[in-house]
């Protein structure tokens, strides 16, 4: 999240939300790459949190992201109550 939300729960910009993803990615990956293919049963995710809160920059650096090191986005579209 880089945009709209509360200073204490974001990244200032898009860019420094992109290096902490790749830094958290690279140390999922560190902690089960001893490990054979069947037995690595966490796998990191990328999460967006809420769209609404990420800007353009960081969603789609977010998708070169995942891309590039082959995981999963998720993300919430609507947090309201009916």
């Amino acid at each position: 999240m880089d945009i709209s939300t509360r200073p204490t729960y974001t990244e200032h910009t898009s860019y420094q939300a992109i290096i902490a993803a790749s830094s958290f990615i690279d140390h999922m990956t560190a902690l089960t790459a001893d490990l054979p293919p069947h037995m690595r049963l966490v796998e990191p995710v990328l999460m967006s949190r809420f769209v609404l809160t990420c800007s353009d920059a960081l969603l789609q650096g977010l998708g070169e992201l995942a891309t590039r090191a082959g995981i999963r986005i998720q993300s919430h579209l609507a947090e309201a109550r009916d």
